[in-house]
């Protein structure tokens, strides 16, 4: 056999099989290296897991893009993978159970509404609303908040939980001071300096890559955290070790989550009756 050079045909063993022992992995890549980092950490912990259990995986990129999404599970599902894992672009997600048939899916990271799949993100209401709650009994009650498009499920727990805590503190939410889009650093810059103008005591960024953008301001105009304004984020990027003084963050499990859901998606396949693991 290793005269011949022979390698195994993995496409016509898993004909004859009817298992591929291949699970694909969809996710948004962006320009921005840093948001990039939380999703390929992500990836890292589901191939660890995958391989563990003697799995590949396969891994795709939908640009953030429904279309791009939808055209990636038809490549995938192609290939006869065994189970799917997604970021969904969308709260919709109907075209997943439409286009994967029986086989397992997990979601990461975002959560459609009212959907039933298994999952593996995390606490996003209860993160966030835990910074409101510590910076309202540090003596701070002007927060302001930045975080990302509230159309994603990530963005929409986020902000609520800013909101509910600050209604348990019996502060009532500023328009003036919240802003939410689609995330980027150039926005995360132009709305920290709309905030900024209404002197805020504290400012908490939900998202790292507008995080960057609130920081290219605050290095502009010369204004000195903690001393002028408190600052919270949200990831804990290697970079933000190296700010002076350094910016509370908040910090997500990214290797677990994908450890977690590669193991949801192994235990799916070998039992499809399982309740709904979150």
């Amino acid at each position: 056999v290793h005269k011949l050079g022979y390698r195994p045909n993995l496409v016509a063993r898993s004909l004859r099989q009817q298992k591929s022992k291949v699970i694909g992995v969809i996710v948004p890549i962006f320009q921005d290296e840093n948001n990039n980092l939380f999703f390929m950490k992500v990836s890292q912990g589901i191939e660890k897991t995958l391989k563990k259990y003697g799995y590949s995986m396969l891994l795709s990129n939908s640009n953030e893009d429904i279309v791009d999404e939808k055209k990636q599970i038809e490549i995938l599902m192609s290939q006869m993978i065994e189970g799917l894992i997604v970021a969904p672009c969308l709260e919709e997600y109907n075209h997943f159970l439409k286009n994967v048939g029986n086989i397992p899916i997990g979601f990461i990271d975002r959560l459609p509404e009212n959907c039933e799949v298994d999952c593996a993100l995390s606490d996003n209401y209860d993160a966030i609303k835990s910074v409101v709650n510590d910076m309202v009994s540090k003596g701070y009650d002007k927060i302001a908040y930045i975080g990302g498009d509230v159309f994603l499920s990530t963005g929409k727990d986020r902000y609520k939980g800013y909101v509910d805590g600050l209604v348990e503190n019996g502060i009532v939410e500023d328009p003036d001071l919240v802003r939410y889009a689609v995330s980027d650093r150039e926005t995360g810059r132009r709305f920290a300096e709309e905030i900024i103008n209404k002197r805020p005591q504290c400012l908490i960024v939900g998202c790292n890559t507008m995080l960057m953008g609130v920081m290219d301001f605050l290095s502009e105009s010369e204004i000195c955290v903690p001393k002028d304004m408190k600052l919270v984020g949200f990831d804990d990027r290697s970079w933000t070790q190296f700010t002076r003084p350094s910016i509370t963050v908040n910090r997500q499990p990214e290797s677990e989550i994908g450890e977690s859901i590669a193991e949801i998606i192994i235990r799916r396949i070998e039992d499809p009756a399982l309740p709904r693991q979150v």
